[in-house]
C-alpha cells in the first residue's frame, strides 16, 4: 500500500471519528453562551457576600440568601442600568422574575471568583448607611 492510500484512509478515519465524537459529546451542550447566560452562571456558582448595607437590608427583611439564590436561576440582567465598567468589578442590576419577599430589584458585583450583593432595591425602608 502506497503513502498517498493510507494518508486518505486516515484522513477518512480521522473525519468519521471526528463525526462520531461531536454527536456523542458536543451535541447537547451550548458553547456559544450569550453574556447573560455567562453571568447568571456565575451568580449561581460563586460564591456570595454581601457589603455591610446588603447585609443590614436582608437582616431587616428577614430575607433567605438560599431563596434568593434559588431565584438567580430565571433572573433578567438590565445592562442599560447596569455598570459594566466599573472598576474593580462591574456592577449589575439584576431583576428577579419571582419576587423574595417585596425585594426584585438587586445590585450586584460580579468578579472573577466571587459575587457581592451590594444593595437591594425595592425593600422595606430600613435604617441602613
Amino acid at each position: 500500500m502506497d503513502f498517498s492510500r493510507r494518508l486518505r484512509l486516515f484522513l477518512i478515519g480521522v473525519v468519521l471519528g471526528s463525526v462520531l465524537m461531536y454527536f456523542y459529546v458536543l451535541k447537547d451542550r451550548n458553547i456559544y453562551k450569550s453574556p447573560k447566560e455567562v453571568l447568571l452562571e456565575k451568580l449561581l456558582h460563586f460564591p456570595l457576600q454581601m457589603s455591610t448595607m446588603a447585609l443590614c437590608q436582608a437582616n431587616c427583611n428577614h430575607l433567605d440568601t438560599a431563596l434568593l439564590r434559588k431565584a438567580w436561576s430565571k433572573a433578567e440582567i438590565n445592562f442599560s442600568e447596569s455598570k459594566v465598567n466599573e472598576q474593580p468589578c462591574p456592577l449589575y442590576h439584576i431583576r428577579l422574575n419571582k419576587a423574595i419577599g417585596v425585594s426584585q430589584i438587586f445590585m450586584c458585583s460580579i468578579c472573577d471568583d466571587f459575587v457581592v450583593l451590594q444593595e437591594i432595591k425595592e425593600i422595606a425602608k430600613c435604617d441602613c448607611k
